[in-house]
């Protein structure tokens, strides 16, 4: 009998000391956490992020005359509203489509025919193929980290 009031005590101290743990834990969450009331629209305005979640693409070009492909390294950039998470949550569960694109578009060329077109002629050609796919938004611009021929 004398064993259960002093398990029943224990329980009653564990039991308070959790209950008094989490109104501290809220409390102190509460006072942390300070919200402005408003944003002021200067400064959130036009912010840019880059989706950079493709990382470096290995690719080998169409053979050409003489039946040699090239290897292409790429990392491409995407600049997108930072804003906008819908929009990045869009490009991120797209992004296999978009290396997919990218892939296939170095892939149907040869080394030659890359080298005819500029990078913008490149960059536009790309822009129109990715945002084809994209509902939420479009991306205005895309970079490459890394472009080089081995």
């Amino acid at each position: 009998m004398n064993l259960n009031k002093v398990l029943f005590s224990i329980l009653i101290f564990i039991f308070v000391t959790i209950i008094i743990g989490t109104i501290y834990c809220f409390i102190q969450k509460k006072e942390s956490i300070k919200v402005p009331e408003t944003i002021s629209p200067e400064i959130n305005q036009n912010q840019k992020s880059y989706f950079t979640e493709l990382g470096q693409l290995r690719l080998s070009t169409k053979p050409d005359k003489n039946d040699k492909s090239t290897i292409i390294i790429l990392t491409p950039l995407i600049e997108y509203d930072s804003n906008n998470r819908i929009f990045y949550e869009e490009l991120d569960t797209k992004k296999l489509q978009i290396s997919q694109i990218i892939s296939n578009y170095f892939t149907s060329k040869s080394i030659n025919e890359i080298k005819q077109k500029n990078e913008h002629a490149i960059k536009s050609d790309l822009l129109a193929s990715i945002n084809s796919i994209l509902a939420l938004g479009k991306i205005e611009k895309i970079f490459f980290a890394d472009f080089q021929f081995l």
